[in-house]
């Protein structure tokens, strides 16, 4: 058991066990703006993790 201060943590939780295994179709994006994001952003490094903003401004690392 590991205590942090003013909580305990009994168990460590991965990604994969917290993520829903059956997503709804709705809460993915169409094809073509996959595809558009994909367009206009270029992998320098690899593997890679960048983020579009609500304005559409893709900042990758």
């Amino acid at each position: 058991m590991l205590y942090l201060g003013f909580f305990e943590i009994e168990k460590k939780k991965t990604l994969e066990d917290i993520l829903e295994k059956d997503v709804d179709a709705k809460h993915y994006a169409f094809s073509e703006i996959v595809a558009k994001r994909k367009a206009m952003h270029t992998v320098k490094v690899s593997p890679s993790i960048w983020h579009e903003n609500k304005v559409g401004n893709i900042r990758g690392t």
